[in-house]
């Protein structure tokens, strides 16, 4: 398994660049191998921007490491316009997915499935099962490898600390799924999603948490971490990397004693 970094720019900003954040250095020194990249970006905004509304793209390119901020080169020209040569080496693509069905549609077009971070833990299972299907009918093997969850999670020692962070009225979570459901901030559906699919408090809670979802719907290739602008950056970065510290051993292969 590999932990994965999705970042989640402030709602109502024009859009969000990893280079912008004091977070970059830290996540790519505390061991996540996997970026996200919008496909549909203007070419002149690819270098080192992520879209507003990554969860929303209908495509997103998986990246071996962060995008370095560099002006595109030009590499021809011809009767369509300028060609220019792509900042960021481009892995495989993988399309955020709310429903089953668009699982399914996906291994139709070889792309990775990444669940939604609003799609409540117990309906992860239904979209591995939805993966294994597509598979079947494209006649293709089916690889949790080959599959994302996006989950937002906060570790925080003090579990209340956590919860206020996630849950406040100003917390970018609670705007960014009152965006989600079209409801407002103060909805009691955007608590409930809260609820569901958010996983904060400690250290413990939050991996007991996830061994929940694996033993209920299976193992899968990329935990991606659903960044948002938290206003306590320090928080941020101290949950960023309990969760590294803790999860990483869990993601290396076990050797076997010869």
């Amino acid at each position: 398994m590999k932990l994965g970094y999705l970042n989640i720019p402030k709602q109502g900003s024009a859009g969000g660049s990893m280079q912008n954040t004091n977070r970059a250095h830290v996540i790519r020194s505390l061991g996540f191998t996997e970026f996200y990249g919008d496909v549909n970006l203007d070419t002149a905004n690819r270098a080192g921007t992520f879209c507003n509304d990554p969860e929303q793209a209908a495509v997103l390119h998986v990246l071996p490491d962060l995008p370095k901020p560099a002006y595109p080169r030009i590499i021809s020209s011809d009767e369509d316009g300028l060609h220019f040569e792509t900042p960021f080496a481009a892995g495989h693509n993988a399309a955020p997915c709310p429903t089953t069905e668009q699982v399914i549609e996906n291994i139709q077009q070889s792309c990775a499935s990444l669940s939604v971070s609003w799609l409540a833990k117990e309906n992860l299972a239904r979209h591995w099962a939805a993966h294994v299907k597509g598979c079947t009918y494209a006649g293709k093997r089916a690889c949790p490898t080959d599959w994302h969850v996006a989950r937002t999670i906060l570790i925080c020692d003090d579990p209340a600390r956590a919860e206020v962070a996630v849950k406040a009225n100003d917390s970018p979570c609670r705007a960014y799924y009152s965006k989600v459901a079209q409801v407002p901030p103060n909805s009691p559906q955007v608590d409930a999603m809260m609820d569901a699919c958010v996983l904060h408090g400690t250290v413990q809670t939050v991996l007991n948490e996830l061994d929940k979802i694996v033993a209920s719907s299976g193992p899968f290739g990329t935990l991606t971490l659903v960044d948002h602008e938290w206003p306590d950056e320090a928080l941020a970065i101290t949950s960023m990397a309990a969760l590294a510290n803790a999860y990483a051993p869990r993601l290396k292969p076990k050797r076997i004693a010869m």
